[in-house]
């Protein structure tokens, strides 16, 4: 449907990114990962697939020769195993602008990012997401781009 919608406004959709749990659920599901993969080549060819880094999604994009986009958050808080700390527990948002903008430098330059608990974790990431519903999200966006150009990041689409 999307598809259609995309086509009769005359639009290219260009990638695919799970939304909320089903990002979650695929990011450890191999045998999920591989159904939006195929999902995404028998709909979408030519489409990038949008992930956590080092998820099975990861995997599963490249064994189907899909074209992976590593996905890092702004907003929202890592746990030591890289993965998302969940929303239900203490300090999973990243409330302030200048703390999104300071971890999606370093994410951006370092491909670092620091836990929840204090540790430092790899994170290497391609494009960098804002949470809409994530209290003052506009002006957090406009702070955290400002402060990626300053660091002399380009900003530019996902290759």
């Amino acid at each position: 449907t999307l598809r259609s919608i995309a086509s009769e406004l005359d639009m290219a959709l260009c990638h695919l990114k799970p939304h909320g749990a089903l990002y979650n659920m695929a990011s450890v599901d191999p045998a999920l990962s591989e159904s939006i993969v195929t999902a995404l080549r028998d709909t979408l060819q030519g489409a990038k697939l949008v992930g956590p880094p080092g998820s099975a999604l990861q995997a599963a994009a490249a064994a189907g020769q899909v074209r992976f986009v590593a996905e890092g958050f702004a907003d929202r808080a890592y746990e030591a195993d890289g993965r998302l700390r969940d929303r239900t527990e203490p300090g999973a948002i990243i409330e302030t602008a200048i703390d999104q903008a300071n971890q999606a430098v370093n994410m951006a330059l370092h491909h670092r990012v620091s836990t929840y608990d204090g540790q430092v974790i790899t994170l290497p990431v391609d494009t960098i997401c804002v949470h809409g519903d994530t209290p003052d999200a506009a002006s957090s966006a406009k702070t955290i781009r400002i402060s990626l150009e300053q660091a002399g990041v380009t900003l530019r689409a996902a290759q």
